[in-house]
C-alpha cells in the first residue's frame, strides 16, 4: 500500500468517525475543507512555495505550475488534434 493510499485511508477513517457522530453535514463538510485533517502537515504549494496548496490554486493560479506543466499539457493536447486532423486530411 503507498504512502498516499495509507493518508487516504486514515482521512475515510476520521471521517466516518465524524460522520457517524450525528453531525450536521454542512458542518462536517466546512470542517474537512479547513484542513483540519491534519493540522501538522503545511499545505503549502510544493510547487511554488507562496500560498496554500488548494484545488483552485493547482488547477489556475500557480505560476511555476504555468510555466511548464500547464504549457505541456496543452502542447499534448495540440499535438493529439494535429495528429487526427492530418490523418484525417491524408496527410499522414
Amino acid at each position: 500500500m503507498t504512502m498516499m493510499m495509507m493518508m487516504m485511508r486514515v482521512i475515510a477513517d476520521k471521517y466516518m468517525t465524524l460522520s457517524s457522530q450525528t453531525l450536521i453535514r454542512t458542518t462536517s463538510n466546512a470542517w474537512l475543507k479547513a484542513d483540519k485533517l491534519f493540522p501538522e502537515i503545511d499545505n503549502t504549494c510544493r510547487k511554488c512555495w507562496e500560498i496554500s496548496e488548494t484545488i483552485q490554486h493547482i488547477t489556475g493560479a500557480c505560476h511555476t505550475l504555468a510555466l511548464g506543466d500547464y504549457t505541456h499539457r496543452h502542447s499534448q493536447g495540440a499535438n493529439i488534434v494535429h495528429q487526427e486532423l492530418a490523418v484525417k486530411c491524408g496527410l499522414l
